[in-house]
């Protein structure tokens, strides 16, 4: 939850688009998919050379189905937590599930302000909102995900900037 200080208010409010979740999902089932394989994938085959009359095709379809359900219900609560505010004094992020992490910068403190979008966020129609300062060498402090639309946040920042 967003705690006001004295005299500030909010100029801009956000959430990850709902299509983020399609993206999420998408970028994340390869990785997971395969780190799964590589540690459980040996499961069936020791259970298909053991002479045991489990065809291993079972045990393939329901792991991937139940990893699947899994993940979707990892990260509905995930796209929930992710709210962005950008206040008259500074830009603040909270997010999380299981540990809640919650990030302000103060507009004196932003030095730059980038967009990007990867391939996967240009086909959901998504994109990042990149805040830096001086110490985070290349890596942004804040990072805006799954934006819908990017120039409202950006143009409130950098009208901030110029000041």
């Amino acid at each position: 939850m967003l705690n006001l200080q004295t005299g500030e208010q909010v100029l801009y409010e956000s959430k990850p688009e709902p299509s983020m979740l399609g993206y999420w999902f998408l970028s994340r089932i390869v990785s997971l998919a395969l780190l799964i394989l590589v540690c459980f994938g040996w499961l069936p085959i020791m259970f298909h050379y053991l002479d045991k009359q489990v065809p291993l095709l079972n045990y393939i379809i329901w792991g991937l189905i139940t990893f699947l359900v899994l993940l979707f219900l990892y990260l509905i609560p995930l796209l929930k937590s992710h709210k962005y505010y950008i206040t008259n004094k500074r830009v603040f992020a909270q997010a999380g599930v299981a540990s809640k992490r919650e990030r302000s910068i103060m507009f004196n403190k932003i030095t730059d302000v980038t967009i990007s979008q990867n391939i996967f966020e240009r086909m959901f129609k998504i994109s990042k909102l990149h805040i830096h300062t001086a110490g985070t060498s290349g890596r942004a402090e804040i990072c805006f995900l799954g934006l819908g639309e990017t120039n409202t946040p950006e143009k409130i920042i950098s009208k901030h900037l110029k000041r």
